[in-house]
């Protein structure tokens, strides 16, 4: 199963609701006890946060919280056909107002459209074959640019709307550090964040199956980069 750097960071995110909250106590490790849950991606929509994992490696569901705590389990959402179904991707596209999930199957990502959060997603097909970890990142001109993972790699296929690939992908990215190289050579699950006028492109590293897995981050003026990993990763 292949890892995402959201996961970490929304881990974070829930350490740090847990100890604000700590004198409720309302907050235990994990916050969803269900086995087999990784790699979540989240969605705040009008006050209610939608988190999708990788779970049951068939299908996707849906859990919604309003204080990242408390998570209720909701209906299964998508199911691509087939296996290895992992790393789910959801992008709130405000242009249409549709939710779109980049979903991992089979070593592909494909894409997959709702009208709510909530709802069932209508499959538009792989967009981009032989890759995994697809993530959506809208840039503040309105431009779209699909990260993902190949052969341990990272790269960014342009897109010229949430469905349509604009163009080839490029490589961004290869394991360079010694850390990305203690179980295997891999540099996976990407995640962008732009912060004032810098590209944070968060990813894990070394192996996801070892107890070197990692998280790391790089930095460009670009989201097609180059970028430059920070020294002090993982």
């Amino acid at each position: 199963m292949q890892g995402k750097a959201i996961f970490f960071w929304m881990m974070g995110v829930l350490l740090l609701v847990g100890w604000c909250r700590a004198d409720e106590a309302t907050y235990t490790n994990p916050v969803i006890s269900e086995m087999g849950l990784a790699d979540p991606t989240v969605v705040l929509h009008e006050g209610v946060y939608y988190m999708y994992p990788t779970g049951n490696n068939v299908s996707y569901h849906v859990y919604t919280s309003t204080d990242l705590v408390h998570w209720t389990k909701g209906p299964e959402v998508f199911r691509p056909g087939g296996r290895n179904v992992w790393a789910p991707d959801v992008f709130s596209n405000k242009a249409d107002k549709k939710f779109y999930m980049y979903y991992t199957a089979a070593f592909r990502v494909g894409v997959a459209v709702a009208d709510k959060p909530d709802g069932k997603f209508e499959d538009h097909g792989i967009i981009v074959p032989g890759v995994i970890d697809g993530h959506m990142f809208q840039d503040d001109d309105g431009q779209y640019y699909l990260y993902c993972t190949d052969v341990g790699q990272l790269f960014v296929q342009p897109m010229e709307t949430p469905l349509k690939p604009k163009g080839e992908k490029k490589l961004l990215m290869v394991p360079s550090q010694p850390w990305e190289w203690r179980s295997g050579r891999v540099n996976e699950g990407p995640w962008m964040i732009k912060h004032k006028k810098t590209y944070y492109l968060l990813y894990s590293g070394s192996g996801a199956d070892s107890r070197f897995y990692g998280v790391g981050y790089a930095t460009a003026d670009n989201p097609m980069g180059p970028f430059t990993k920070y020294s002090g990763n993982p």
